[in-house]
């Protein structure tokens, strides 16, 4: 039968999965089949320091969550195998290493195994909690006695954004206030938390080991009105302005005008086309830091444009920002493509782009070239999938 595949022999026992967090400088061995040999492989160090990081290791950024730096040798086919504490109990999962480094090698903690389970258990794609909110550090004396904070404390953290669509901006969190402290733990000037003994870590710690629901309470000092003021809030995950994983948030996507090529801005699009962040035009780049207004929010950018009659003298135009259609401001590439389907009696179609550019096409012939145009490129449909499966039948 196909389950006796899963039955595991008699000789065999299982390994415990542990949540506890190994002290600094505990042993532990790396367990897997890395590159070099056919047998398994056991290396040996000890755990190096303990922090916050972006699992994704995405250029822009993203949600943090407790890992373990080790020194014991990880190496490509180690990832998913296990590390073991003296005990023989597994306090996590190998899963990366910093390259042309001495033994800087990173393992997901037990507790955060035990999160994603539990996570995977309630949501079939599970995604970590945010608070919404960037903060400024408060070591400036200036700064503190300005924003009325006690002369000699060294706690609170400045709100200096906060996402429209987050769990702070429901609860009430305004730019301006002073974080104090998240159910109770003080958050220092640098935003950082007591974890452990003399130990520290970031504060998203206490939101991003939530599951969507849990509630949390959040103490402020507003300055404004010159009082201390506690917020409960709903922990929940904030939507991106720009999507940053291909197959989970960015979805391939796009709509052809008289040969304008428009796709909704994101970070996989960005680096197929830059190669690397770093490259990308400034003001496309700051909008990977942007906020959504509305849930259904995009940015549309011009990706290509198809020569055609009806486009001469775009050719080599830039990839940038469309901002309006027709007068009218241009929030998603799905209300593009039915702005563009109503029609009007308009001569003409009138695209403008970031910088003050403008693209204008003849109307009537925008429409009778394009079919052609498909055909000329080789392209079935004027649209991707995802825009046209609300239409009417």
């Amino acid at each position: 039968p196909a389950d006796a595949f899963w039955e595991a022999p008699p000789a065999l026992s299982s390994i415990e999965l542990s949540e506890e967090v190994p002290n600094l400088d505990s042993d532990v061995l790396t367990v897997g089949y890395p590159m070099g040999g056919e047998n398994i492989c056991v290396t040996r160090g000890v755990v190096s320091r303990i922090d916050l990081m972006d699992y994704t290791f995405s250029p822009a950024g993203g949600e943090r969550q407790l890992v373990m730096q080790v020194d014991a040798a990880i190496n490509p086919g180690n990832s998913g195998g296990p590390v073991l504490d003296a005990t023989g109990k597994a306090v996590g999962v190998a899963f990366a290493k910093i390259q042309n480094s001495a033994n800087i090698g990173y393992v997901i903690p037990g507790s955060v195994v035990r999160f994603f389970l539990r996570g995977v258990a309630t949501c079939r794609s599970p995604r970590l909690c945010d608070l919404g909110v960037r903060l400024q550090n408060t070591r400036s004396v200036a700064l503190r006695q300005h924003r009325g904070l006690e002369p000699g404390s060294e706690t609170g953290a400045l709100v200096s954004d906060v996402a429209p669509l987050s769990a702070a901006a429901a609860a009430g969190v305004k730019a301006g206030d002073i974080l104090l402290a998240i159910d109770d733990v003080p958050l220092a000037e640098d935003g950082s938390i007591p974890f452990r003994d003399a130990e520290r870590i970031g504060y998203d710690f206490l939101v991003s080991r939530r599951v969507v629901g849990d509630s949390f309470r959040v103490t402020l000092w507003r300055s404004d009105e010159e009082k201390e003021v506690e917020l409960q809030l709903s922990a929940s995950p904030v939507p991106r302005l720009v999507p940053r994983k291909a197959g989970v948030d960015a979805v391939p996507s796009y709509l052809v005008l008289g040969g304008l090529v428009f796709v909704p801005l994101s970070l996989p699009w960005l680096l197929a086309r830059y190669s690397e962040v770093r490259k990308v035009p400034a003001d496309l780049q700051a909008k990977l830091f942007d906020h959504k207004e509305h849930p259904e929010e995009e940015v549309v950018v011009l990706s290509k444009v198809l020569a055609a009659e009806v486009n001469y003298g775009y050719e080599d135009f830039p990839s940038c920002q469309l901002l309006t259609f027709n007068g009218m401001k241009v929030q998603s590439l799905r209300q593009l493509r039915q702005m563009a389907m109503a029609g009007s009696e308009e001569r003409f179609l009138r695209f403008v782009m970031s910088f003050h550019l403008e693209i204008v096409l003849d109307a009537e012939l925008c429409w009778e070239t394009h079919a052609n145009i498909l055909d000329q490129y080789g392209i079935k449909e004027d649209s991707s999938p995802d825009l046209r499966d609300a239409e009417p039948p």
